[in-house]
């Protein structure tokens, strides 16, 4: 995200990749877990590259990158949201 941040000043969500209840549980290694990762089922991503997207309402906070200015600038959380 770092690299893209460099070239791009946007609002950044990556892929994030979910694991079934089983797949960390006991020993495991990271490798097993990049493995079984699995896509949200209703949010597609492009295999690689850049994808804008116009529906403010998809942004996730789970995973994101900005620019510190950029991030300042607009005002950071909104410290009163709750939810």
């Amino acid at each position: 995200m770092s690299e893209t941040l460099g070239a791009h000043d946007a609002l950044i969500c990556p892929e994030v990749l979910y694991l079934g209840p089983e797949d960390a549980r006991k020993v495991w290694r990271e490798d097993d877990l990049i493995r079984r990762g699995a896509p949200h089922p209703v949010r597609p991503f492009p295999t690689s590259g850049l994808s804008k997207e116009s529906n403010a309402g998809l942004f996730w906070s789970l995973a994101f990158g900005i620019r510190r200015n950029r991030f300042a600038a607009l005002g950071g959380f909104d410290e009163a949201f709750t939810g």
